[in-house]
C-alpha cells in the first residue's frame, strides 16, 4: 500500500512540477572520474527553500538546500538534476511521503589523493600535484564560506587569513575521502580536508584554503 501512496505522491508532484517548473536533466554517477557522463532522460522540475513550495520567502545567503517539486520515482540519491541554464542540484534524501531534498551546487570539484610522504626524517617537501591520485573528477558540490579562518603559515604582518569552507558532495561507492585529501575546484583554489564526515545525505566536508 505504501507504495502506492508514494507512487500517487509522484505523479502528483510530477504534475505540479510540469505547471511551475523548467525542464531538468537527470544524470547518475557511475564513474568516480566523470560524474556527468550518464545523462537520463530529461523532467520538469521546480525548487524551493519551503517544503510546502509557497514559493514566497527566497533563499538565504549560505543556504544550500532546496527542496524538490518533480517526480521522482526515477532518481536515487546522489543523482543531478541540471536544468537548461546550468543550474545544478544533487540529491542528499529521498524519504517516504516527502519532497526530495536537494542540495544546489556552485562549484565542480576534483578530489585526490597526495602520495605518502618519503620515509625517513628530514623530509620537508610540500605535495606536488603530478603525485596526486584522483579520487572524483568533475564533481559538482555545494562551497559555502565557514566562520573561521587561519593564520598564513608565512605568518607576516601583512597576511591574511586564509579562509575555510564547509563543502557537500555527493558519495559515491567504494570511494572513501579522508583528512588531507586535496580538493581543487573550477575556480583555481586549492584546498585540503581537515574532517570528513558521510553520512545517507553524502559527504560533509571541513577544508581550509591553501596558501598560493
Amino acid at each position: 500500500m505504501s507504495g502506492s501512496i508514494q507512487a500517487r505522491i509522484n505523479r502528483g508532484m510530477g504534475a505540479g512540477a510540469a505547471s511551475l517548473g523548467l525542464p531538468h536533466w537527470i544524470y547518475h554517477p557511475t564513474d568516480p572520474l566523470a560524474p556527468l557522463s550518464r545523462r537520463q532522460s530529461g523532467i520538469p522540475a521546480a525548487f524551493d527553500v519551503d517544503p510546502h513550495f509557497s514559493h514566497r520567502k527566497p533563499a538565504a545567503y549560505g543556504q544550500p538546500i532546496y527542496y524538490g517539486l518533480l517526480d521522482a520515482s526515477r532518481l536515487v540519491v546522489g543523482d543531478y538534476l541540471v536544468g537548461q541554464d546550468g543550474d545544478t542540484y544533487f540529491v542528499g534524501a529521498l524519504e517516504q511521503d516527502k519532497p526530495p531534498l536537494c542540495v544546489r551546487c556552485n562549484a565542480v570539484l576534483t578530489v585526490s589523493r597526495p602520495a605518502p610522504s618519503p620515509a625517513g626524517g628530514g623530509y620537508y617537501g610540500a605535495d606536488q600535484q603530478a603525485d596526486e591520485t584522483p579520487l572524483m573528477t568533475g564533481w559538482p558540490a555545494s562551497v559555502l564560506q565557514g566562520l573561521r579562518g587561519e593564520p598564513s603559515a608565512t605568518g607576516l604582518p601583512g597576511d591574511t587569513r586564509m579562509p575555510w569552507y564547509t563543502v557537500l558532495l555527493p558519495a559515491f561507492p567504494g570511494v572513501e575521502l579522508q583528512q588531507a585529501d586535496r580538493i581543487s575546484d573550477d575556480l583555481g583554489r586549492r584546498m585540503t580536508i581537515s574532517s570528513a564526515e558521510q553520512s545517507p545525505h553524502g559527504w560533509r566536508l571541513s577544508v581550509q584554503q591553501d596558501a598560493n
